[in-house]
């Protein structure tokens, strides 16, 4: 493998749980050098043996969760209420090109470790801070996790069945948070490639979440109205909408045009329905969408979910089941445009499949090539070669505990 794209780029990311941590994990996949800065304790994540009701402890105690976010990384266990501790972060500072933290909004400047007070040790520092609701308003110090991000944003008022408000499971407030992360910390790079200036990167859940929400949430300053939430009963088309076959199995049929109701019904002779003037519009089509979503329900019950997708394939009609996530993790599409890293776990009897970069590099591709760190497995190594402390001095440190 060639050289990436971000080799030579050196990150110190003072994170925790899934924001911050993910944000590094995608600039270590492109090449960065990311040291983790933790307590003595370690990251909270590092102790997670289930994700919601899921098992994900590994063999050797750590968890899926951990490794998923922190894969690539070095680890350094410094105490930084500690003056020995800060020092050493602060001279560390000198010699990297991003810093990166998620912590709750002023505490970095209680510790002293503040935009201000690293720029004036690094001028050229990307400082990049991602909080939960922002560095300004009444609530910039309000704490913030995934699911209360989804309730202020609005999106659990379109999920659901319309009675009852409803959430997306698998963190995607913090894992957007990290993308639009990574895409703010890659900007400023840029930035100063071009201009040779160093700046803070603010990022939010709320404005992260927004923006992954964001032809939901644009529409209503257009239409003054909230999109409803899905009613898969009242669908505005009839062939894009999801249905249960005659093996149980369920399928997706998929079109934004009209004629969609033409094509399908005509494929099956059904020309009553077919050549019915008003399905011409979509207007037309929604108007009776009970009647076509009935009929519909009744007609997907007459084949199994492969005679549909050969069907769908004859007709032109975008179609697919609705998939597992085993069968997912075994898409043909997914394998072969490498969608996936794969990577061998101690112990664990298959290799771990994560899901890689969403784009593909000809000259400097994106990979996995190492497990999360120990916590303080670098330690050593890094203050002494990159704060110049002595094997002598690491020792001290550590017999007073401001290190791991």
């Amino acid at each position: 493998m060639g050289e990436k794209v971000l080799q030579g780029i050196r990150v110190l990311e003072w994170g925790m749980l899934q924001q911050g941590p993910m944000a590094t994990a995608y600039l270590a996949d492109m090449g960065a050098e990311v040291i983790k800065l933790e307590a003595l304790t370690g990251d909270t994540a590092r102790y997670y043996a289930h994700f919601g009701p899921l098992g994900i402890a590994t063999p050797d105690k750590s968890n899926g969760y951990f490794q998923t976010l922190n894969r690539g990384k070095k680890s350094i266990s410094v105490d930084l209420k500690s003056p020995e501790g800060k020092a050493l972060i602060l001279k560390l500072v000198e010699k990297v090109d991003v810093f990166v933290t998620n912590v709750r909004f002023g505490v970095p400047e209680k510790l002293g470790l503040g935009y201000e007070d690293l720029k004036a040790i690094n001028p050229r520092l990307i400082y990049a801070h991602a909080t939960g609701c922002g560095t300004k308003g009444p609530d910039r110090s309000a704490p913030m996790i995934d699911y209360i991000a989804m309730a202020r944003t609005g999106i659990m008022t379109s999920i659901g069945d319309g009675k009852e408000p409803g959430f997306l499971q698998g963190a995607f407030s913090d894992q957007i948070g990290a993308i639009c992360l990574c895409w703010g910390i890659v900007t400023a790079l840029l930035a100063r490639e071009r201009l040779g200036i160093g700046q803070k990167v603010d990022i939010n859940l709320l404005s992260a979440f927004a923006n992954l929400n964001q032809i939901n949430t644009s529409l209503y300053s257009w239409a003054k109205a909230p999109l409803p939430p899905n009613d898969r009963t009242h669908p505005t088309n009839p062939i894009s909408n999801y249905y249960e076959c005659k093996d149980g199995r369920w399928i997706m049929l998929g079109s934004y045009e009209p004629s969609s109701v033409k094509k399908f019904f005509g494929a099956l002779g059904m020309d009553e329905i077919a050549n019915k003037e008003e399905y011409a519009t979509m207007e037309g089509v929604a108007k009776d969408s009970e009647f076509l979503f009935d009929t519909t329900v009744k007609v997907m019950k007459t084949k199994t979910c492969a005679e549909w997708q050969e069907f769908c394939r004859a007709h032109d009609i975008m179609n697919y089941p609705v998939a597992t996530y085993e069968e997912f993790h075994k898409d043909p599409q997914m394998l072969e445009n490498e969608g996936f890293y794969r990577l061998s776990y101690p112990g664990m009897p298959d290799p771990i499949q994560l899901v890689g970069a969403p784009f593909l590099m000809s000259e400097t591709p994106a990979a996995v090539e190492k497990w999360a760190p120990k916590l303080g497995a670098d330690t050593d190594d890094v203050l002494e070669s990159l704060c110049g402390a002595t094997p002598e001095e690491v020792k001290a440190l550590r017999e007073k505990k401001v290190i791991r």
